[in-house]
């Protein structure tokens, strides 16, 4: 039933194994935001791990900000990576699919066979979302990156009543704001959409620029929560940083015009706001 996640799982660790070896002989030039000196093998490790802590959370990744110079055959190899990533992810999707509570549901049903494919690792948990992340590889080299704090995101996720409903019983229905919230949703019908809130962490987000002639730029922009792999030459230099504060700002506190929901949440216990109008 494990084969075809076991069978991708080891392509993609034995991708990385060889991306990482390829990486400690190049050495390439490292930087690492709000890091004086970075050593490469710093980034590798991001790069490479897989699995996190016995107690930690599976829902969240580690992240690390910089940029990392490589040579078209580590950037080849970087790329492998991926591809495998993307196998590996399509894997346990197919697998969750046909055996959901039994495999994916619980993830010590594959563990430990995955865990004694990839026992040289001596590590915890396999982490999905770690494996699931891609490396990020730019195919040019910009003249210049900006990195930046992205503060005011969050989801908005429609949800219907009845589907409430499922979350709140999942509470303490004796607890007095439980039933509170319950009531009312009784007042509501299927057909009232609601939204449901999620707001998210600060994140680093990076910006990147090309010139194209002496007043024309091309410009983008993407979430790089590892450092970002990037062509360079021998002998070339990193392009052009700028490095933000290490503190992310505070969050802007003013009220947009254009908001759809409604500032105070409708079923807090549940992050359920109403739309305005």
């Amino acid at each position: 039933m494990y084969s075809d996640v076991i069978e991708s799982c080891e392509r993609m660790t034995s991708d990385l194994q060889r991306f990482a070896s390829a990486f400690n002989t190049e050495k390439p030039v490292t930087k690492l935001l709000w890091e004086p000196v970075a050593p490469p093998k710093i980034a590798l490790t991001a790069y490479t791990n897989l699995w996190h802590e016995a107690h930690g959370d599976g829902r969240a990744t580690e992240r690390l900000y910089g940029v990392v110079g490589c040579s078209p055959d580590l950037l080849a190899l970087a790329k492998q990576v991926n591809m495998s990533k993307t196998l590996f992810q399509q894997s346990v999707k197919a697998t969750r699919e046909q055996q959901r509570a039994e495999v994916l549901g619980h993830l010590s049903a594959i563990e430990n066979p995955i865990r004694t494919a990839l026992n040289y690792n001596g590590l915890g948990r396999l982490h999905l979302k770690q494996c699931y992340r891609l490396l990020p590889i730019l195919d040019e080299r910009p003249d210049s990156i900006r990195f930046s704090w992205y503060t005011s995101g969050r989801s908005i996720k429609k949800i219907t009543a009845t589907q409430c409903l499922e979350l709140l019983c999942r509470f303490d229905q004796s607890q007095p704001h439980i039933q509170r919230q319950l009531d009312l949703l009784k007042a509501l019908s299927d057909s009232d959409d609601l939204a449901q809130v999620q707001e998210q962490k600060p994140l680093v987000r990076a910006n990147f620029a090309w010139r194209v002639s002496e007043n024309t730029w091309r410009r983008s922009a993407r979430n790089c929560p590892l450092p970002i792999l990037l062509p360079l030459d021998h002998g070339q230099a990193l392009p052009e940083l700028k490095e933000p504060t290490p503190e992310p700002p505070e969050r802007s506190r003013s009220v947009r015009s254009d908001r759809i929901i409604e500032d105070t949440a409708f079923l807090p216990s549940i992050r359920v706001h109403r739309y305005i109008g």
